[in-house]
Parts: structure tokens; C-alpha cells; sequence
């Protein structure tokens, strides 16, 4: 067997290197941001929220945040959350993801004082399923430690029951299925 030691990698029209190998066993693609860590968490089990009000919220969902601790405060993190939240009502539903107590990746457009600013809306046309949502958002965070999570709300009247991996119906029948939510956090270098 044979081994080629080098440290760089240039295509020849190139004016500098196109892949550096560091020593740490990492490679650096310069010119392109490369990812640094990346942490997820899985929730496979199902929450249930009574008596949302109107313009309330379920809180950062528990058992579905991630925490990721910055090498350097410059650098960005891509957060990716795929999830599926219910309601008792085909009312809209709201998603907002968080980061600490912080809403963040939500629209600034405002009716007035009651406007929900958040990070996704969608309709179920059936309260019976859980309706799977992606957010995926690029944030600056600064140094530190930093945790993302995902809260709900909806734009239903009165008091609502929401769900998280799961719909309203949730017993043994066909056409329900026990769902599951990923979030990701990959650091990414400035």
C-alpha cells in the first residue's frame, strides 16, 4: 500500500490552494465556509398542550431544544428543525423557532398590537394528523453557548389543544401514525 503525503491540493489554472489537509485530519475548502460540529436531537414521543389561548404559546417545546457551544463568535450556525405539529381545529397553526427565550427567524410585518410574529404558518385540512413543518435558518449568534428550540401557537379563537408528533386523533387507528422531529445544529466558519 502506498501513502501520498501532502498538504495541499491547487488545480493548475488555480492562483492558490483549493484544498488544504490540516493536521487535525479536517479539510479546509478555502474561499468556502466549511462546517466545524454538528448536534441534533431526535424526540420520538408525543406532547400534548391544553388550552392554548389565541395569540399564547406552548412554550419552547420540551425534550426538542439542542445546544451548541460557538468556537468562535464570528461564526454562523445553521439550524434545521423538522417536526409535526396538531391541533384540535383546522385552524392556521403557528411555528416559531427559538433560540433561548429569543424568537428568531420570524417575519416583522405588523397589523397592529395582536399580530403573531412568527416563523411558519400552515392550515391542516385535517385535524386527525400531525402536519410535518421544516425551518431551516441561518443565524449569527455571537460567542457562547446557545440553545434552539421550537414553540407553537395558532390563529384559532378561545382556548385550543395543541400537539406536538402527533395529530388530534391519536388511538389505534390506520390512519394515524406515531411521528418523529429532528433538530440539527451545524456550526459553520465565518
Amino acid at each position: 500500500m502506498s501513502t501520498l503525503k501532502v498538504t495541499s491540493i491547487k488545480h493548475a489554472s488555480s492562483g492558490s490552494n483549493n484544498i488544504e489537509l490540516l493536521s487535525n485530519g479536517k479539510i479546509n475548502l478555502p474561499n468556502n465556509s466549511m462546517v466545524l460540529q454538528a448536534v441534533s436531537t431526535q424526540k420520538t414521543g408525543a406532547l400534548t398542550f391544553p388550552n392554548i389561548n389565541q395569540g399564547g404559546n406552548t412554550g419552547v417545546i420540551s425534550g426538542f431544544t439542542r445546544s451548541i457551544t460557538m468556537s468562535s463568535g464570528s461564526n454562523k450556525v445553521l439550524v434545521m428543525a423538522s417536526f409535526s405539529p396538531g391541533m384540535d381545529s383546522t385552524h392556521v397553526m403557528y411555528a416559531t423557532l427559538m433560540r433561548g427565550s429569543t424568537p428568531i427567524c420570524i417575519g416583522t410585518q405588523s397589523g397592529g398590537g395582536n399580530t403573531q410574529q412568527v416563523s411558519r404558518a400552515y392550515a391542516g385540512g385535517n385535524d386527525n394528523y400531525g402536519y410535518q413543518t421544516n425551518i431551516i435558518f441561518l443565524d449569527t449568534p455571537g460567542a457562547g453557548t446557545h440553545t434552539y428550540g421550537v414553540r407553537l401557537s395558532h390563529a384559532d379563537n378561545g382556548g385550543r389543544q395543541m400537539y406536538f408528533n402527533r395529530g388530534n386523533s391519536h388511538g389505534n387507528e390506520s390512519y394515524v401514525a406515531g411521528l418523529s422531529s429532528d433538530l440539527t445544529c451545524l456550526e459553520i466558519s465565518a
